[in-house]
């Protein structure tokens, strides 16, 4: 998990300086989130503005001399897609006679942190009805996978991946043409996630270049094509990774899924064991 800072961030109409921390998957460098205020005669009114297409959690602490607030800080708000400022706190002045100041920090990360996974959800396997793939690393697996609920299916590249949960297409990334099996090449793999119904997020990831056959904002179903699997990004191979998780500010929190693995079967899948979709 990569955090980006950027300091010395000045709004001009309080003259104040922030400190902003993005956390974000698979090298999402460029922040949907944008955070103004405004003086008003009373005190000062911090808005919020979320340009993206799916909700971001936000973790926003201030100091302030001579003013109150009608937000209780620290505080945790999520921010729905939204194209207009947002007022998210309203500072007033204590004391109309005297001077004020404050000061801010804050964290935002994609996703509604109340967000709590289906466990009982089944999901689909990947792939088309009657093939098989070996899924050759699982949860905790040594190569790439320490620490983190998340399983590889190894494919040709070229192969159709299937929508495992039905969602929204919230981020599609295919322009890359480059992987390897060293982390300097983490950034580069081309990716699909889409939103649950719960909150949860699913990653598909190694795509082949321009690999997506969905575009952002497109609601997909359980079985429907997505893209095609390749060897972008931190891969030793040919192969398709994928994930579901839940936001946190410390990165994602990965979580086991069941799968749909023959008719009337649900399981947890296991390393270096095949796998048929039916």
């Amino acid at each position: 998990m990569k955090r980006y800072v950027f300091e010395n961030m000045k709004y001009t109409t309080t003259k104040l300086v922030f400190l902003l921390t993005v956390i974000c998957g698979y090298g999402q460098s460029n922040g949907p989130i944008q955070i103004t205020d405004q003086k008003t005669r009373d005190g000062l009114t911090i808005y919020a503005t979320n340009e993206d297409i799916l909700p971001y959690t936000i973790e926003l602490s201030v100091t302030q001399t001579n003013l109150e607030s009608d937000l209780t800080f620290p505080a945790k708000i999520v921010l729905e897609p939204t194209t207009e400022p947002r007022v998210i706190a309203v500072l007033t002045k204590k004391d109309p006679s005297k001077g004020w100041s404050y000061g801010s920090q804050f964290t935002y990360y994609k996703g509604d942190y109340r967000a709590k996974h289906e466990d009982g959800y089944i999901y689909a396997l990947p792939f088309e009805k009657g093939r098989k793939f070996l899924m050759s690393q699982g949860y905790g697996g040594s190569f790439s996978h320490q620490g983190k609920k998340a399983i590889d299916f190894t494919m040709p590249v070229g192969t159709k991946v299937l929508c495992a949960r039905p969602g929204l297409v919230v981020r599609v990334k295919e322009a890359s043409n480059q992987g390897c099996p060293d982390q300097s090449c983490m950034e580069l793999a081309n990716l699909i996630t889409i939103l649950h119904e719960d909150g949860s997020l699913a990653d598909y990831v190694h795509l082949q270049e321009n690999g997506s056959a969905v575009e952002v904002g497109q609601q997909v179903s359980r079985g429907d094509l997505i893209g095609y699997s390749g060897a972008t990004g931190f891969a030793s191979g040919a192969h398709l990774h994928f994930e579901v998780y839940v936001p946190s500010r410390e990165g994602n929190e990965t979580v086991a899924t069941l799968f749909q693995t023959a008719p009337g079967k649900q399981e947890l899948l296991k390393e270096k064991v095949s796998y048929t979709a039916f």
